[in-house]
């Protein structure tokens, strides 16, 4: 079987980045740090996360 992975657009995820902790916890979700590198993919860009880096992700489980 043939398939194809592709990045998702960065648009619909930008406001994140600038919610308070509070605002993300109410749409289920978390901020936190990358502390190592190739710990942290991100779904978006496909890209590990550098160590040090903020992310937001989901608080529940996919």
């Amino acid at each position: 079987m043939t398939y194809r992975i592709e990045a998702l657009p960065l648009e619909p995820f930008t406001a994140y980045f600038a919610m308070t902790d509070a605002e993300l916890a109410e749409v289920g979700a978390r901020r936190w740090v990358a502390d190592a590198p190739g710990r942290a993919p991100c779904r978006v860009s496909l890209q590990d996360a550098d160590a040090g880096e903020a992310l937001v992700s989901s608080t529940t489980p996919t």
